[in-house]
């Protein structure tokens, strides 16, 4: 008899833990959410900001709601239970139209919203210029009973139709609870944006007048060291449109810790600049002193030397 107690009594906890699950379970609201991307219209590197034309997509069934209208018919939230949906990391963002929310017979709920706006996202600059840029859309939902269903894994290939210059979409995805740890035990969702950035405007706006400075330095190895004057001239003057060249620069991207890969590149091609001028300044202090024939050695060995370390510095700074 004590046998078949023990048993019963294991069965009853079973079935109580079993409901109790069920029932935990069932206090969770499913809400199928999707996201659609209509332009991504600006990415600003220098505030990390991203502008960008959106919709939100939200579905969900309310039991009690069934055949309380006999069609469609349009709500406020003031009217329904609604998820009260956050966009985590918005910045300005407006809203289109007025939310309201489409109620069908059978109980469902159809909520969409447009937004355009800035949309905060951190980047790591250490690639620049051939860096990555994952855009962000987090979204929570404040309800804590809110479980999220995603409706687009796979969502089109819309790039070719984004305004955004200067970058190239790569990928975009959504994923479920992967959002921020300060609302890791809320229902949240992320968009991701891949985007690589096109190269080809600081090849031709920044690598290739920068590299032309550089060459300009390397024409004291080309003048007699014997013209003193002319040498130290064109020396001071790469150097100093070097200087200059830099702060143009500076507002490419915000003052990071670290280096870029093109602020690798444009503190050796500093560094090369100074040395051809101590070169310079060096082979002068020579002639003075009577040793032209070293000094015009120096000269001829320098216009390989210089060329042959300067390419090393370019592969250096986007290649490896």
């Amino acid at each position: 008899m004590k046998l078949i107690h023990i048993i019963f009594l294991f069965i009853v906890v079973l079935t109580m833990n079993i409901n109790g699950e069920t029932l935990s379970e069932g206090k969770l609201r499913e809400v199928s959410i999707s996201i659609l991307i209509l332009d991504i219209i600006k990415i600003d590197d220098a505030n990390q900001r991203s502008t960008i034309d959106f919709v939100v997509q939200l579905e969900w069934m309310e039991k009690n709601l069934v055949s309380k209208w006999k069609e469609k018919t349009l709500v406020s939230e003031d009217e329904i239970w609604t998820p009260d949906i956050q966009i985590f990391n918005d910045y300005n963002l407006i809203k289109k139209k007025k939310d309201l929310y489409e109620v069908n017979p059978d109980g469902s709920v159809l909520y969409q919203q447009r937004f355009v706006g800035g949309i905060n996202s951190r980047h790591n600059f250490s690639e620049f210029p051939l860096d990555e840029f994952i855009m962000k859309i987090q979204i929570v939902a404040i309800n804590p009973d809110v479980i999220f269903i995603v409706s687009n894994n796979s969502p089109e290939d819309r790039s070719h139709r984004y305004s955004i210059s200067g970058w190239k979409i790569n990928s975009e995805w959504i994923e479920v609870g992967v959002g921020d740890e300060r609302f890791k035990d809320l229902a949240n969702t992320t968009y991701f944006i891949a985007a690589k950035r096109n190269i080809n405007y600081y090849i031709w706006k920044v690598i290739i007048p920068l590299a032309m400075v550089v060459f300009m330095s390397w024409l004291v190895f080309w003048v007699d060291p014997i013209q003193i004057g002319a040498q130290l001239t064109v020396g001071a003057t790469a150097m100093l449109t070097m200087i200059a060249y830099q702060f143009t620069l500076s507002n490419l991207i915000p003052p990071v810790s670290y280096l870029t890969r093109l602020d690798t590149f444009i503190l050796l091609s500093n560094i090369i600049v100074f040395i051809a001028l101590l070169e310079a300044i060096l082979t002068s202090n020579l002639v003075s002193h009577d040793k032209k024939t070293i000094a015009r050695r120096m000269d001829y060995l320098a216009r390989f030397i210089f060329p042959i370390a300067y390419t090393i510095v370019f592969i250096k700074s986007f290649w490896i």
